[in-house]
Order: structure tokens, then sequence, then C-alpha cells
């Protein structure tokens, strides 16, 4: 999808077509069959939108924190954009993990021919959940680490320069109860801004356990074929 008239600042006028296929040439999946995808917005392109202002109002009114808030206002004020990463539960790491790694090969692609310039922070909002023991039968709610639904955000989220969680109105949805997630005690939202120069870093951890995943996998795929 090309958009003449907004080269100069835009990068989703690249992304819209590419990045449904994270991997799809090598996984031998047809286009039809679509379990993800990941996308960037381009907040000042769309912010004049009724969609971008009602999720800006969701950030800000999501916050607690002042200082944070403030920091909310500069964020905007810049050149942020959006990260969309959506996809089916059950989809393997390796293919999210490969996902965001294509849609960041696309962008730095169309600022080297000219077509978009870089965005100055990353914006995701997702969601995490607090599981207890199935053992526990006290169901007393035990504060553990969080869970992230979509593994590959994590990465984003441990090198955030601004990170927040906030309640959820409506914690329980059909995704969570289609993964049998019958002792997740306690759901969250998350908002993440990334600064653009902690990408490369991020890229890299994502590559790495990818491809550590795929090395574990080969042996047992090894076993499989020579029964």
């Amino acid at each position: 999808m090309k958009d003449d008239e907004t080269k100069e600042d835009d990068v989703d006028s690249e992304d819209d077509g590419v990045l449904a296929n994270g991997g799809d040439e090598a996984l031998g999946w047809e286009w039809n069959d679509i379990y993800g995808f990941v996308s960037v917005l381009d907040f000042n392109k769309h912010k004049k939108t009724e969609c971008m202002k009602q999720i800006k109002d969701y950030i800000t009114e999501n916050c607690s924190d002042k200082k944070v808030k403030d920091q909310l206002v500069e964020v905007f004020n810049g050149k942020p954009a959006l990260i969309v990463n959506e996809r089916v539960m059950n989809l393997p790491f390796e293919v999210g993990a490969m996902l965001h790694e294509n849609l960041h090969e696309e962008i730095t692609e169309a600022v080297r021919e000219g077509e978009a310039s870089f965005f100055k922070h990353y914006i995701i909002i997702t969601k995490i959940f607090y599981p207890v023991s199935a053992l526990d039968n006290t169901k007393k709610k035990k504060r553990v680490e969080p869970v992230f639904y979509k593994t590959e955000e994590e990465y984003y989220y441990n090198r955030a320069e601004i990170k927040f969680r906030f309640p959820l109105k409506n914690p329980y949805t059909f995704d969570s109860n289609s993964v049998a997630i019958e002792y997740a005690v306690e759901h969250e939202g998350v908002v993440m801004i990334i600064e653009r120069n902690k990408i490369e870093k991020i890229l890299k951890k994502l590559a790495s356990a990818r491809e550590q995943m795929q090395k574990q996998a080969q042996p047992q795929q090894q076993t499989e074929e020579s029964k």
C-alpha cells in the first residue's frame, strides 16, 4: 500500500503488504494461511483519526504516574509509532520473532531507499497474566513474575524507556480461555515505549533465542524422521 503524498514520514505505507508473511516461504505456508501479523502505524500521520485519538487517550488515562505522563507528552510530541502485534496465542515463538525481525528490516529498507524516515519511539500496548500453581488449593492470589501472552514482547519490555501496567476492566477474554489458563489469577494491561536506538539489541536477542530454539528442535525432528 503506497501513499505518495506522505512518503517523507511514514513507514506504514510499506508495512501493510509485507508483515503477514513472517517466514511464510521457509514454513511452506500459503498466503491465505495467516496466523498473525505485525505492523507499524505512524502516530503523526494518523493522529487526527478517531481511532488514534482513542489510543492516545487510552494510554494517558491508564497512566497514574504524573512523571510518566509528562514523559508521554514528550513522546507524542516527537515521532512515535504504534507497533500492532496480533497473532493466534499458540503460534510458535520462532514465527513471532521472525515477524518482528522482518518488520524492522522493512523499516530500514524503506529509510535506505528514501521512502521514509526513522521513528524516535515505538509504542506497544499488550497484556500479561500472573499464574498460580495448580497445587495451590487456597485460591489465594500469589504475586509472581508476569507472563507475556506473546513472548516476543517481553524482549521489548526489558529494554523499554517507559513502561507501566494497569488493571483491565474485562480481564478474561476468549483467548485466555482458549489456551486453558485456568489458574491465571490476575491479568494486567501493559504499555511500553521503546527508543529506536534499543531496537537493534532487541532484534539480536530475539534472533539468538529463535536460533537456539530451532537448534534444539532439530534433533527431535531427525529422530521422528528416522522412525
